[in-house]
């Protein structure tokens, strides 16, 4: 009888842990808005944004925006896709890709050498999510855990 009411309350636990971790990377309409701003600055508003003199490398979901490279960065030309896609969305300097096969000394090319060099490290979602969904499952445990004591102490 005991080992049967801890595995119910174990695997009450496990399930309420499965269901936080799976809403906590459930697709929250990030990638939607990703793929609106794709069609967006790649095919309707493309030859604007050339005309405007820059050009948008990336965009990718990171953590709890999209991420939109720019390259160059100038505060007029963030400000400009600012006002297309509001603030959950965050601009950054974008990196020209260049591919190996083709690849030429940048000063025969032309482009600027911050566009061919690293700009550092790629800043990552910060995590919070997984933190927090981490955090609710173990206070579903702690939880689960204490009730199933005091159930127990209380039939003795």
């Amino acid at each position: 009888m005991f080992k049967f009411k801890f595995a119910t309350v174990l695997a009450s636990a496990i399930a309420a842990i499965c269901l936080l971790a799976g809403s906590a990377f459930a697709d929250s309409g990030l990638e939607q808005k990703q793929a609106e701003i794709d069609k967006t600055v790649f095919e309707e508003k493309s030859d604007e944004i050339a005309g405007m003199g820059f050009m948008v490398t990336n965009t990718g979901v990171v953590g709890e925006y999209v991420e939109i490279g720019i390259s160059p960065y100038e505060e007029r030309f963030a400000d400009y896709l600012y006002s297309l896609f509001g603030e959950d969305v965050k601009v950054v300097e974008g990196i020209a890709a260049i591919p190996y096969s083709t690849w030429e000394d940048p000063a025969s090319t032309g482009i600027a050498s911050s566009e061919t060099e690293p700009a550092g490290t790629v800043e990552q979602g910060n995590g919070l999510t997984f933190i927090l969904a981490a955090a609710a499952g173990a206070a579903v445990i702690a939880v689960c855990v204490v009730i199933f004591v005091r159930r127990a102490a209380a039939r003795r």
